[in-house]
C-alpha cells in the first residue's frame, strides 16, 4: 500500500474522495490574508492555467504548492473537519490506499460494517436539527499565548448554562491548591476564574457558514454571540493526566473525580429564546439525566462540533468501549482541534457523552 500523503499520491486521494467545492473552501480558509480578489478566488486554477478542466493536474499543482508554502499540514487539518467519514479515516492513517489513491477494499468493508448501517431518518435528523441550535463554539482570549480564537465546543444544559471541556477555558482559570494530597502524588486544587476573565470569553451560536477569518464582531453570517456573566464559572472538574494518553486509569487521581468539564453561566438565558431574530421555535437545551449510556460495540456515535475552529460540522462513527468507571467512553468518530466539549449522541439521538480528548497515539495497548 502507498503513503496517502506522498506528493504523488495525495492529489489522487483528493480527486477520489474530496469534493472540489470542499477543497476550494478549505484552501480559501488557509490562504494568507494578503491574497485577495480574483487571485484568491481563482487560486487553484491559476496554479495550473493550462489545465482548467483537468482536476487531477490541478490537485497535483495544489499539493506541490502547499508543500512549497509549508501549508500542507494546515490544509489536511482543515480538510479533516469537512471530510466524509472515509476520507477522515484516510487522513487519520487508519485506512490505507493504493498507488491510485483508492482506499483498500478490505479496510473499507471493515470500516462500513462497524458503523450502524441504518438510522431512523425521521427521529435522528429531526432530533439533530433541533440539537444543532443548542451547540456553540467557545471563543477564548488566551493572553498567555496571545491567541484570540475558537478553542472548543459547548452546549446548553439549561437556558443560561453551557457545558464545555475544562481545558478549553483553562487559560481563564487559576488553580488554587487546597493543601490536600491525592494518592500521595497530586496536590488537590480548586478552580477560580481570573479577574475580569468574562471579557475574554464568548459563546458563539448559529455559526454555520465558513469565513476566511472569524471575528466576534462580524455577525453578518448570522452568528449569535453571547457573553458570559461576570461570575461565569458555575462549576468545574479537572482533567485527568491520562486523558488522551491511555485507556487505563488504574492510577491516581481517581478518574471518576476528574471529568474535564466546566459549566459557564451566560449573561442571558439564550436557551429560553427563539432561534430566529424575528421569532421562531424555542432554542432549548440538552438535559443531563445522570443515566449511564447503554451503548454496545458498533453503535453509532455522532458528534456536533466546531472542529478546526470552523463552523459547526457533523461527524458519525461507532462506539468501541467504556471504562469500568463509566466516566469514559471511546469511539471512532472524526474530531479535530476545537472539538473538545462537543456533545456526542447515539442513533436516537440521545446525549451519551461529550468529547474531551483525541486518539492516544503513544499508548502501547489495544485501542
Amino acid at each position: 500500500m502507498a503513503d496517502p500523503f506522498a506528493p504523488d499520491i495525495f492529489p489522487k486521494v483528493l480527486v477520489n474522495y474530496a469534493p472540489m467545492a470542499t477543497v476550494f473552501e478549505v484552501v480559501d480558509g488557509i490562504l494568507p490574508a494578503s491574497i485577495t480578489g480574483d487571485d484568491r478566488k481563482k487560486y487553484i486554477p491559476n496554479l495550473a492555467p493550462n489545465a482548467v478542466n483537468d482536476v487531477p493536474t490541478q490537485m497535483q499543482a495544489l499539493v506541490a504548492d502547499l508543500i512549497k508554502k509549508e501549508l500542507l499540514v494546515k490544509f489536511r487539518s482543515a480538510l479533516f473537519s469537512k471530510a466524509s467519514p472515509l476520507l477522515r479515516e484516510i487522513l487519520r492513517g487508519s485506512t490505507k490506499v493504493d498507488d491510485s489513491g483508492t482506499a483498500d477494499a478490505a479496510a473499507l468493508q471493515n470500516f462500513q460494517n462497524k458503523i450502524e448501517p441504518f438510522l431512523n431518518s425521521k427521529s435522528f435528523f429531526e432530533g439533530m436539527d433541533a440539537v444543532r441550535y443548542r451547540v456553540c463554539a467557545i471563543w477564548v482570549n488566551d493572553k498567555r499565548e496571545g491567541k484570540r480564537e475558537i478553542r472548543g465546543t459547548g452546549f446548553l444544559i439549561a437556558p443560561g448554562l453551557v457545558l464545555t471541556a475544562r481545558h478549553v477555558v483553562a487559560p481563564l482559570l487559576d488553580e488554587v491548591p487546597t493543601g490536600n494530597m491525592i494518592g500521595g502524588v497530586f496536590m488537590e486544587t480548586i478552580d477560580e476564574q481570573l479577574p475580569d476573565s468574562h471579557e475574554d470569553l464568548a459563546c458563539v451560536f448559529d455559526y454555520w457558514t465558513p469565513v476566511s477569518k472569524f471575528t466576534l464582531t462580524d455577525t453578518s453570517n448570522g452568528t449569535r454571540v453571547v457573553r458570559p456573566a461576570a461570575k461565569w464559572l458555575e462549576w468545574s472538574s479537572c482533567r485527568h493526566p491520562g486523558d488522551g494518553t491511555t485507556h487505563e486509569f488504574a492510577f491516581p487521581p481517581d478518574v471518576a473525580k476528574c471529568l474535564d468539564c466546566a459549566v459557564i453561566r451566560l449573561s442571558e438565558p439564550i436557551g429560553a429564546t427563539a432561534t430566529g431574530h424575528g421569532g421562531g421555535k424555542l432554542r432549548g437545551w440538552l438535559r443531563l439525566n445522570g443515566a449511564v449510556p447503554g451503548l454496545t460495540q458498533g453503535n453509532a456515535v455522532a458528534i456536533l462540533q466546531h472542529a478546526a475552529q470552523g463552523p459547526q460540522v457533523f461527524s458519525n462513527g461507532d462506539f468501541r468501549a467504556q471504562d469500568t468507571t463509566t466516566t469514559r467512553v471511546w469511539y471512532k468518530t472524526g474530531t479535530a482541534g476545537g472539538s473538545s466539549g462537543a456533545p456526542c449522541f447515539d442513533s436516537e439521538p440521545n446525549l451519551v457523552a461529550f468529547h474531551n480528548a483525541g486518539y492516544p497515539i503513544g499508548y502501547p495497548g489495544a485501542t
